[in-house]
Protein backbone atom coordinates (compact mmCIF):
# COMPACT_ATOMS: atom_id res chain seq x y z
CA UNK A 1 0.00 0.00 0.00
CA UNK A 2 2.76 2.35 -0.05
CA UNK A 3 2.93 2.59 3.52
CA UNK A 4 5.92 1.83 5.99
CA UNK A 5 6.38 1.78 9.56
CA UNK A 6 9.95 2.11 10.31
CA UNK A 7 9.80 1.33 13.62
CA UNK A 8 8.74 -2.33 14.02
CA UNK A 9 8.98 -4.04 17.35
CA UNK A 10 7.86 -6.71 19.20
CA UNK A 11 6.19 -4.43 21.69
CA UNK A 12 4.63 -2.29 18.99
CA UNK A 13 2.57 -5.27 18.23
CA UNK A 14 -0.49 -5.90 20.77
CA UNK A 15 -3.21 -8.48 20.27
CA UNK A 16 -6.93 -7.06 19.63
CA UNK A 17 -10.05 -8.95 20.72
CA UNK A 18 -10.02 -12.30 19.47
CA UNK A 19 -6.41 -12.23 19.38
CA UNK A 20 -5.96 -10.19 16.11
CA UNK A 21 -2.98 -8.72 15.85
CA UNK A 22 -2.75 -4.86 15.63
CA UNK A 23 0.67 -2.76 15.05
CA UNK A 24 1.07 0.56 17.32
CA UNK A 25 3.34 3.46 17.71
CA UNK A 26 2.54 5.58 20.29
CA UNK A 27 5.49 7.21 19.29
CA UNK A 28 7.50 6.58 23.08
CA UNK A 29 10.96 7.50 21.46
CA UNK A 30 9.74 10.57 20.36
CA UNK A 31 8.09 11.70 23.86
CA UNK A 32 11.22 10.24 26.24
CA UNK A 33 13.41 12.70 24.49
CA UNK A 34 11.50 15.45 25.64
CA UNK A 35 12.77 17.32 29.11
CA UNK A 36 9.56 17.95 30.16
CA UNK A 37 7.72 14.87 29.58
CA UNK A 38 7.69 12.25 32.32
CA UNK A 39 5.94 8.68 31.05
CA UNK A 40 5.30 5.68 33.60
CA UNK A 41 5.93 2.21 31.92
CA UNK A 42 5.07 -1.13 33.75
CA UNK A 43 8.23 -2.45 35.52
CA UNK A 44 8.56 -4.80 32.67
CA UNK A 45 8.43 -2.88 30.12
CA UNK A 46 10.88 -0.32 31.48
CA UNK A 47 13.11 -3.27 31.91
CA UNK A 48 12.76 -4.51 28.16
CA UNK A 49 13.14 -0.76 27.24
CA UNK A 50 16.46 -0.65 28.59
CA UNK A 51 17.70 -3.62 27.37
CA UNK A 52 16.31 -2.88 23.77
CA UNK A 53 18.93 -2.11 20.67
CA UNK A 54 18.37 -0.50 17.59
CA UNK A 55 20.28 -3.66 16.18
CA UNK A 56 17.71 -6.06 18.02
CA UNK A 57 15.13 -4.99 14.96
CA UNK A 58 16.36 -2.16 12.09
CA UNK A 59 17.93 -3.43 8.86
CA UNK A 60 21.63 -2.67 8.22
CA UNK A 61 20.54 -0.09 5.95
CA UNK A 62 18.27 1.31 8.32
CA UNK A 63 21.09 1.73 10.89
CA UNK A 64 24.00 2.73 8.67
CA UNK A 65 22.07 5.35 5.95
CA UNK A 66 18.45 5.78 7.80
CA UNK A 67 17.24 3.92 4.82
CA UNK A 68 13.27 3.65 5.14
CA UNK A 69 11.14 1.38 2.59
CA UNK A 70 9.02 -1.66 2.87
CA UNK A 71 12.13 -3.72 2.49
CA UNK A 72 13.41 -2.43 6.36
CA UNK A 73 9.65 -3.36 7.33
CA UNK A 74 10.23 -6.78 6.05
CA UNK A 75 13.36 -7.32 7.68
CA UNK A 76 11.86 -5.76 11.07
CA UNK A 77 8.97 -8.57 10.82
CA UNK A 78 11.36 -11.13 10.26
CA UNK A 79 13.07 -9.76 13.54
CA UNK A 80 10.06 -10.49 15.31
CA UNK A 81 9.30 -13.77 13.80
CA UNK A 82 12.68 -14.84 14.89
CA UNK A 83 12.13 -13.95 18.95
CA UNK A 84 8.79 -15.01 18.90
CA UNK A 85 9.31 -18.49 17.66
CA UNK A 86 13.71 -18.64 18.47
CA UNK A 87 13.56 -16.29 21.66
CA UNK A 88 16.56 -14.59 20.60
CA UNK A 89 17.27 -11.43 18.74
CA UNK A 90 18.71 -10.06 15.48
CA UNK A 91 21.73 -8.40 17.26
CA UNK A 92 24.91 -10.74 17.69
CA UNK A 93 23.35 -13.39 15.42
CA UNK A 94 24.61 -14.20 11.89
CA UNK A 95 23.00 -16.92 10.43
CA UNK A 96 24.16 -18.53 7.51
CA UNK A 97 21.90 -21.28 6.45
CA UNK A 98 18.17 -22.30 7.11
CA UNK A 99 19.17 -24.92 9.24
CA UNK A 100 20.95 -23.03 11.75
CA UNK A 101 17.61 -20.55 11.92
CA UNK A 102 15.96 -24.52 12.51
CA UNK A 103 17.69 -25.65 15.10
CA UNK A 104 17.16 -22.59 17.19
CA UNK A 105 13.71 -22.85 16.99
CA UNK A 106 13.78 -26.78 17.72
CA UNK A 107 15.50 -25.95 20.93
CA UNK A 108 13.10 -22.94 21.70
CA UNK A 109 9.79 -25.12 20.82
CA UNK A 110 10.08 -28.30 19.03
CA UNK A 111 6.36 -27.81 18.02
CA UNK A 112 6.92 -25.06 16.11
CA UNK A 113 7.24 -25.93 12.42
CA UNK A 114 10.74 -25.96 10.92
CA UNK A 115 9.12 -24.64 7.38
CA UNK A 116 9.01 -21.03 9.05
CA UNK A 117 12.70 -20.81 9.04
CA UNK A 118 12.75 -20.32 5.55
CA UNK A 119 10.68 -17.41 5.77
CA UNK A 120 12.32 -15.81 8.69
CA UNK A 121 15.83 -16.88 7.16
CA UNK A 122 14.53 -14.77 3.94
CA UNK A 123 13.33 -12.05 5.51
CA UNK A 124 16.21 -10.97 7.93
CA UNK A 125 18.93 -11.29 5.33
CA UNK A 126 21.55 -8.34 5.82
CA UNK A 127 21.83 -8.08 1.90
CA UNK A 128 18.70 -5.87 0.86
CA UNK A 129 18.53 -8.14 -2.42
CA UNK A 130 18.54 -11.45 -0.45
CA UNK A 131 15.30 -10.67 0.98
CA UNK A 132 11.13 -10.52 -0.09
CA UNK A 133 10.57 -8.01 -2.52
CA UNK A 134 7.45 -7.26 -1.30
CA UNK A 135 5.09 -7.86 1.82
CA UNK A 136 2.98 -10.00 -0.43
CA UNK A 137 5.59 -12.08 -1.41
CA UNK A 138 6.56 -12.92 2.30
CA UNK A 139 2.67 -13.06 2.83
CA UNK A 140 2.45 -16.01 0.12
CA UNK A 141 4.80 -18.17 1.35
CA UNK A 142 3.03 -18.28 4.69
CA UNK A 143 -0.27 -18.84 2.78
CA UNK A 144 1.86 -21.53 0.37
CA UNK A 145 1.12 -23.90 3.13
CA UNK A 146 -2.39 -24.09 4.77
CA UNK A 147 -1.38 -26.41 7.06
CA UNK A 148 1.60 -23.93 7.97
CA UNK A 149 -0.50 -21.13 8.41
CA UNK A 150 -3.03 -23.11 10.61
CA UNK A 151 -0.30 -24.34 12.71
CA UNK A 152 0.92 -20.61 13.15
CA UNK A 153 -2.70 -19.24 13.69
CA UNK A 154 -3.01 -21.62 16.58
CA UNK A 155 0.36 -21.04 18.25
CA UNK A 156 -0.98 -17.23 18.27
CA UNK A 157 -4.19 -18.79 19.86
CA UNK A 158 -6.22 -17.31 16.85
CA UNK A 159 -7.89 -20.84 15.84
CA UNK A 160 -8.01 -24.03 17.91
CA UNK A 161 -7.64 -27.38 15.25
Amino acid sequence: MGVWHGNLKTRKIMLKEGNIPKIIDFMFTDLTRQKDIQLEYPEELAEALKSEQPEDYNSPEQLNEGKIDNLTDIFSLGAIFLELFTGKKVSGISFNSVTEVEKCMVNYNPKIPRTLAKIIFKAIRPNRKERYASMKEMVDDFMQSTTLWSRVLYFFGIRRF
